[in-house]
């Protein structure tokens, strides 16, 4: 019970907790926050097939008692577009110092799926340490 418990207080301790995410298909990389009240925020990087992107998060997100994470996320360009949103579920490990992932599901702002074998792996670079 207690490792259960700790996974979230170690995780989202702070106010906000950079994390360092970088999806391994596609090529992208970024800084990502995740607050006490579920929300998360963040930008990126990335390039698919040869385009260059710069992109903004906004979300929300939960981790349970088995340090199970979904987050669900909206990605905008930068005029403020909705690009995608995307579902992604994944798990808290190391003492809450890594998120382990796969995205669920990619739709665009007219509601077309895509297809994605996406992973991501993120490192928090800052926030409490136990």
């Amino acid at each position: 019970m207690q490792q259960r418990d700790s996974c979230r207080e170690v995780w989202i301790h702070d106010n906000r907790n950079p994390v360092s995410a970088r999806a391994c298909a596609g090529g992208g990389g970024g800084l990502n926050y995740l607050d006490l009240n579920g929300s998360a925020s963040g930008s990126q990087d990335r390039s698919v097939a040869g385009i260059f992107a710069h992109e903004t998060i906004q979300g929300t997100y939960t981790i349970n008692s088995h340090c199970a994470l979904r987050l669900i996320a909206d990605v905008y360009d930068d005029s403020g577009a909705l690009v995608r949103s995307s579902v992604i579920d994944g798990v808290v490990v190391d003492n809450g110092k890594q998120i382990r992932g796969m995205f669920e599901s990619v739709t665009l702002p007219n509601g077309a799926p895509v297809a994605s074998a996406l992973t991501v792996e993120a490192i928090r670079v800052q926030g409490h340490a136990q």
